[in-house]
């Protein structure tokens, strides 16, 4: 450096100096002996380095020509993604006459006339022309569809069919946002086969690395929302030719949703700015389970009120029977054998005893669980005590699932109860594997879980794919046997679920000030999630929701869920804003979120990207800034 550049070697001389540093002299060579066993050995070593070197030059080449290869592949993945463009406007009256025919076709086909009646029965459908009527007169509204009232199915065909009787089919395209790909991948298939289509015909769907598109002009396209937000990269221009955006099960409030919430109603009003080039989309935010004022005033610009409308479907679900810990004790003290077993199994002794304690004294047990005020940044005043209380908090708890006393309860719905699927919520992979393996290591009540022929296990996970798809298919014989994670809570539905049983806790993200890292926390779920898990039980008849928890405990769970963003690093969210073209102060932009961050987290990660070189002083975003944006 001193040969190459004077300049920046006496700046790093005079840094050195001002910082307390210094300048390390080179260490005289020390002579040692060894012996010639040490010697072949440190030779040996040594072409091994050498060979590694040249391994490692091959490795890098080999890296290289697969990098370029995946990145011809993200870029054919990123095109497959795209919403398709409008069709010229002389095939637009076209395609809408081909639409009308093919409505005709289905009303007037006798094999779909089950279909038609099991539709025309949902109490969305009994509700279609007040909802389209909402729909057409508003830019912005809120719809609460109960748990079985075909919100998810419906809401977008009920759009799609009034177009295509006014004669205008080809001028609608729907867009519908699922939280996760299993849903966005089942809906659109349900969907489908209610239309009597082929996927891709006039309904279809995009996720990550899996594309399924259907024909645009007269089109409903179910994707993630990370899907949509990744098109709004290029602008409002994505959603040329798009009539309605419909952001499912929005109650589950992760950073994604919300960052999407805050770009829409940005949209909105330069729209009622007179932006002409602000899309004349509408758009319609749909959950079972909703603080409706909440997101009423959120969108309520423009209405004199200060709230936009809103309109409240009834649900068609059978009676669902609930059962908590105590009624788990009871039902399984009949079994002998399993006493015993609980009180040998370490895990399933140490959650009863645990739980058993939390009962007995109520006022400690209120306590624990009283959510602690939101602290986001750096508080530097806090004591030693503060910092070990938040680092506990965040660490992920010993694993005490009852795994045991979960299989003696299946085994027992297996021997006692009506066939039916049997759907498990569990926290994550871990559990799910734990369990799974302690139901295949031994009998249980007679029954052999590893016998097929009676039995099918699904472990359903985002990390398994391929039994995303095979959960939904009916067993020619046995029963199925369902461990998921909150990844089957909503939007999805497997009708043959009748008996849920319930952990009543999930995994969420949370953001350590001390590690300045996120992790996946094991905690307990809200009332809102669990209504919605035993509503999986009531689809098809009458049900069973089996909470392992004691009634005291499940009546102080948190009555929604918080809001991601209040809980997360915001330095990925700050880069994303700048990725969007957004040029205001990306302060600014957080603070507009329905439930924005605080102040302090906000700068918090502001700063740290400016340290990092991810932004500068201008909060301009930087070339590793953009590539840290990609990863």
């Amino acid at each position: 450096m001193r040969a190459q550049n004077r300049t920046m070697w006496n700046d790093f001389v005079r840094y050195m100096h001002d910082h307390a540093g210094e300048i390390i002299k080179p260490v005289p060579p020390l002579g040692v002996w060894m012996n010639l066993e040490t010697i072949g050995a440190l030779r040996n070593r040594l072409h091994r380095l050498v060979e590694l070197e040249r391994e490692l030059e091959a490795f890098s080449r080999m890296q290289k020509s697969l990098s370029d290869e995946v990145d011809a592949e993200l870029k054919t993945e990123e095109e497959r993604e795209e919403f398709r463009p409008r069709m010229p406007e002389r095939n637009i009256q076209m395609k809408s006459e081909m639409l009308l025919t093919r409505l005709e076709a289905y009303q007037a086909d006798q094999s779909t006339e089950q279909m038609r009646k099991v539709r025309a029965e949902l109490p969305l459908n009994q509700f279609s022309q007040d909802c389209l009527k909402l729909f057409e007169n508003h830019d912005v509204c809120v719809l609460i569809g109960a748990t079985g009232s075909g919100k998810t199915t419906q809401v977008p065909q009920i759009i799609l069919d009034q177009y295509i009787r006014a004669g205008k089919g080809a001028e609608c395209n729907v867009i519908c946002t699922q939280p996760r790909r299993i849903a966005a991948m089942s809906v659109a298939k349900r969907v489908a086969e209610e239309r009597n289509e082929n996927l891709r015909d006039s309904v279809g769907y995009i996720v990550r690395w899996a594309h399924a598109p259907p024909a645009w002009n007269g089109s409903i396209t179910f994707c993630t929302t990370g899907v949509l937000l990744r098109q709004l990269h290029n602008g409002w221009k994505a959603l040329e030719g798009v009539t309605h955006v419909l952001i499912d099960e929005v109650h589950e409030r992760d950073v994604q949703i919300d960052l999407l919430l805050v770009l829409l109603k940005r949209m909105l009003e330069a729209r009622r700015q007179g932006n002409p080039d602000a899309p004349p989309v509408k758009i319609i935010l749909m959950s079972a389970t909703i603080d409706t004022t909440l997101f009423r005033k959120y969108f309520g610009s423009g209405y004199p009120n200060g709230e936009c409308p809103y309109i409240e479907i009834p649900g068609r679900i059978y009676p669902v029977d609930k059962f908590y810990l105590d009624d788990v004790k009871t039902v399984l003290s009949q079994y002998p054998e399993a006493a015993p077993i609980f009180a040998r199994d370490v895990n399933t002794a140490k959650y009863l005893t645990k739980e058993t304690m939390e009962r007995k004294d109520i006022d400690k047990f209120m306590k624990q669980e009283e959510e602690e005020p939101e602290e986001s940044g750096i508080d530097w005043s806090r004591t030693g005590s503060a910092w070990e209380a938040e680092d506990a908090s965040f660490k992920e708890e010993a694993s005490d699932q009852p795994d045991m006393m979960i299989a003696y309860l299946i085994a027992h719905l297996c021997t006692k109860k009506e066939d039916g699927a049997i759907l498990v919520f569990l926290p994550g992979m871990r559990e799910i594997t734990s369990l799974d393996k302690i139901m295949k290591s031994r009998m249980f009540l007679g029954q052999d879980f590893t016998d097929e022929t009676r039995f099918k296990v699904f472990m359903l996970h985002s990390s398994i794919p391929a039994m995303q798809q095979d959960v939904f298919e009916p067993l020619e014989r046995g029963r199925k046997i369902i461990l998921a994670t909150n990844i089957a809570e909503t939007s999805v539905t497997i009708p043959e679920v009748v008996y849920v049983i319930d952990t009543c806790k999930h995994r969420e993200k949370r953001y350590s000030q001390i590690r300045r890292s996120q992790a996946l926390v094991c905690t307990w779920i809200s009332q809102s999630s669990a209504r919605q898990r035993a509503g999986r039980a009531g689809r098809v008849r009458a049900g069973e929701y089996y909470a392992l928890i004691f009634p005291e405990r499940h009546a102080l769970l948190a009555t929604g869920e918080n809001a991601e963003i209040k809980r997360s690093d915001l330095q990925s969210v700050c880069l994303d804003i700048r990725s969007f073209g957004i040029t205001d102060p990306i302060g600014q932009v957080l603070e507009e979120a329905i439930e924005p961050p605080s102040s302090l987290a906000i700068r918090t990660a502001i700063n740290a990207l400016k340290s990092l070189g991810a932004l500068d002083e201008t909060e301009t975003v930087t070339p590793l800034g953009s590539i840290l944006s990609q990863l």
